[in-house]
């Protein structure tokens, strides 16, 4: 192959790896899949969480995630980024397995998807000075 034929080649492949989970959501017997994330996609939300290097909890951290992954079965994606809110308010067991499966795909460690998840629980436990 010449460059022109590889670049095509390149380009042109299907490399975003997706899987279908269950979930308890009724889909009427439609599967949910999840799909990786392109590197544009993970390196835009690396910047967001770890913006000077450390994790930094933000909010809808998981919702900002899964509109982007959370596909039909030929990949394409089911919610635009302005579902955040929407998706965010669903519950968090389902989303963090949907994460889980997200954070693998995209080659991120699930071990820090155990650690953003502790972070949550944690966030979510400690008392509101908003109350």
């Amino acid at each position: 192959m010449n460059r022109e034929e590889l670049r095509a080649a390149i380009v042109g492949s299907d490399d975003l790896p997706r899987e279908p989970v269950d979930v308890p959501w009724d889909l009427g017997g439609t599967k949910l899949y999840v799909r990786a994330l392109t590197a544009s996609e993970k390196d835009a939300y690396v910047a967001k969480t770890m913006p000077t290097g450390e994790f930094i909890w933000t909010n809808d951290l998981t919702a900002s995630l899964l509109v982007k992954v959370i596909v039909t079965d030929d990949g394409e994606r089911i919610f635009s980024d302005a579902d955040v809110i929407v998706l965010g308010g669903k519950g968090s067991a389902t989303l963090s397995k949907l994460f889980k499966v997200a954070m693998r795909l995209s080659g991120m460690n699930e071990e820090g998807a155990d650690q953003i998840e502790a972070g949550f629980t944690q966030a979510q436990s400690e008392p509101s000075d908003t109350g």
